[in-house]
């Protein structure tokens, strides 16, 4: 998780929060891309882990729902 919320902060995306396997984003809801580019980043095998089976899924709102 780190990586990846190293590599969206440089984008320009806010993460502002991650428990276990959950990352939050601030993003503008228009932003219709920021989805697909948070789980493209979450996805993203680490050059040390070749072949590492990863797989993300995402959600938008105005606020937290599980």
């Amino acid at each position: 998780m780190a990586r990846p919320m190293l590599r969206l902060r440089a984008a320009g995306y806010m993460p502002r929060n991650t428990t276990h396997d959950e990352l939050w984003v601030l993003a503008d809801l228009d932003d219709t891309s920021v989805l697909e580019y948070v789980i493209g980043e979450l996805k993203r095998v680490p050059s040390w882990a070749p072949g590492l089976p990863l797989d993300a899924e995402a959600g938008e709102g105005e606020r937290y729902q599980k």
